[in-house]
């Protein structure tokens, strides 16, 4: 259910995108070059703009910070444009197609090690544990993932 309402925000979000660079394109005759940019910039407002609010939320309850700790302003614009990176990363390609992303669990020799069962949070998939499971698998152990859907 949520791979596919994600999907469903990915493919609006390539429309509106596609839209808006059409529109630039066409009412500034800026070409195909200011059309991809007006595209690009469109697609990455929406996860740009969550990842500055939970930075906005988090500066405003951090708590202080050693000297040597400290981030300047291109600290912080290299943790806001990692985070954008990610976030578009896990939500709208791994989380959205989870099964092109996760090792199938029935690929499983036999003989794997301690069974480990990951359950995703809220607004999440088994799509969130990819890396985890990938990495407890090569160490050896039964890896299992579920995706909590809401009962209906």
């Amino acid at each position: 259910m949520l791979a596919r309402a994600l999907r469903a925000g990915l493919i609006a979000t390539f429309a509106f995108s596609a839209w808006c660079a059409w529109w630039f394109a066409g009412r500034h005759e800026a070409g195909w070059g200011g059309g991809a940019a007006v595209f690009v910039l469109a697609f990455l407002a929406l996860p740009v703009t969550i990842t500055l609010a939970s930075f906005a939320v988090a500066a405003a309850y951090r708590s202080p910070a050693r000297s040597a700790a400290r981030v300047g302003p291109l600290g912080y614009l290299y943790c806001v444009l990692v985070e954008t990176f990610w976030f578009t990363a896990l939500y709208w390609c791994i989380q959205a197609f989870p099964g092109r992303f996760l090792p199938r669990e029935e690929h499983q020799p036999p003989e794997a090690g301690d069974a480990v069962l990951l359950v995703h949070g809220f607004t999440c998939n088994a799509g969130v544990w990819v890396w985890l499971a990938r990495e407890l698998r090569r160490r050896g152990h039964a890896v299992h993932t579920v995706t909590l859907e809401p009962i209906r």
